[in-house]
């Protein structure tokens, strides 16, 4: 269990008290680059920019929430940056096994549901797929939502709204 004296001593500089908190929270962070990902290979690199970056980032945690709901929004923070550095890699992978498969509709016939919902996400914006991976892969409640994001309940909902409303768009895109 981590408790404060070890976030401190970790913020300090302490590597054993950050191993600690590397070994408490390492499956937590790699499962949520999964879901933002679906691939083990990003995964396991967001993973670890997640890790390096709270290496050196880890004092401004301000004891405001609890710790882990602290590092899971600095996580997806650090992951939606990521996504973004590996947006064109990730697009032309996806392209890449599309053009495979004859065209688009074809690939969505062929294709399980599972990487039908990974190419859908990928298309929308990063906060968009931040919120519904939440929602809809982790079944996160409205208010779960609100606290990890820092938003307001209300905004949750539209966003959430809004997020169906880009994913039915693209959807009829890709099945047009």
């Amino acid at each position: 269990m981590i408790n404060d004296k070890i976030i401190v001593a970790a913020a300090d500089g302490d590597r054993q008290a950050f191993s600690k908190i590397y070994e408490e929270f390492n499956d937590m962070v790699w499962g949520l680059a999964l879901k933002f990902t679906e691939n083990t290979q990003v995964a396991e690199d967001g993973a670890a920019e997640i890790f390096v970056k709270l290496y050196k980032k880890i004092d401004k945690f301000d004891f405001r929430s609890s710790f882990k709901t602290w590092l899971y929004r600095f996580s997806v923070n650090t992951l939606l940056n990521f996504l973004e550095k590996e947006k064109r890699r990730y697009t032309a992978r996806i392209s890449d096994e599309m053009a495979e498969e004859g065209s688009p509709q074809a690939a969505q016939k062929k294709t399980d549901d599972k990487v039908l919902v990974r190419t859908l996400l990928s298309r929308i914006k990063p906060g968009e797929r931040e919120i519904m991976i939440l929602r809809e892969i982790e079944g996160r409640s409205y208010k779960e939502i609100a606290e990890i994001t820092g938003m307001k309940l209300g905004t949750v909902k539209t966003n959430i709204y809004r997020a169906r409303e880009s994913l039915r768009k693209v959807y009829k895109e890709e099945t047009a």
